[in-house]
């Protein structure tokens, strides 16, 4: 059996990533194609069955970050899951370990199988993880970025807590701040001298702001730049 599932898009370049199930005897193959992630993503692979659905969750372990994003090919094998149809869900949580995007599972997509008649007696699974593909476009070849940027927010539209990644190319005092359709300042997010490189910044939008849109605006030197945001209750 083969299924095949369009993935999220979580780079700005390649497209979607595609989740392909192939069923061999009593085994699931899950491959993951062209999977965006930091250039030096290290992913362990948990696995988790409740009743009729497989989850599986691919967590970047990786000892540094990396200002460049890479495609990979990863795959996850199943086997010992009693005979049925299922649906099989990926996440994906980035840099997990640093504290960005805790306890936020980026969902990448589910692809629905059928599993026939197995003699395995319990679950098991195993992982394998590609290099960086060649055909990869990197948003920056070293750990210094050549520019400042604001990255758009993830998810998008959030309730009640969303991540934003910046840059910097130097060392620079930066302000992020959250802003209103009026122009009124509603929360300062980040205020501080900040060192080269690419950072991640959690947002907790408290239970006084209402839904909407709002603005959130990186200054730094003579830097400016302004996202556009959405919170739905």
């Amino acid at each position: 059996m083969l299924s095949v599932s369009h993935a999220q898009p979580l780079c700005g370049f390649q497209g979607k990533d595609s989740l392909v199930a192939v069923v061999v005897g009593d085994t699931i193959h899950i491959h993951d194609l062209a999977a965006c992630a930091y250039c030096s993503a290290t992913f362990d692979i948990w696995v988790k069955v409740v009743d009729d659905s497989v989850y599986i969750v691919q967590t970047d372990t990786a000892g540094r970050i990396a200002t460049c994003d890479c495609l990979f090919n990863l795959r996850t094998s199943i086997s010992g899951l009693p005979p049925g149809t299922y649906w099989i869900a990926v996440y994906r949580d980035l840099l997990k370990k640093y504290g960005y995007f805790a306890d936020i599972h980026q969902f990448i997509g589910s692809v629905r199988v059928i599993v026939p008649s197995t003699s395995t007696p319990s679950l098991a699974w195993n992982t394998f993880q590609s290099q960086c593909l060649p055909d990869a476009v990197p948003l920056g070849a070293s750990l210094a970025p050549a520019r400042l940027i604001l990255h758009q927010n993830y998810p998008n539209p959030f309730n009640p807590t969303t991540t934003i990644r910046f840059e910097t190319n130097k060392s620079e005092f930066v302000k992020i701040k959250l802003y209103d359709l009026m122009g009124r300042e509603v929360q300062t997010l980040w205020a501080q001298q900040t060192t080269p490189g690419l950072h991640s910044l959690t947002i907790h939008v408290g239970e006084k702001v209402s839904s909407g849109a709002y603005y959130c605006r990186m200054d730094a030197g003579g830097f400016s730049q302004t996202l556009r945001i959405v919170l739905l209750r």
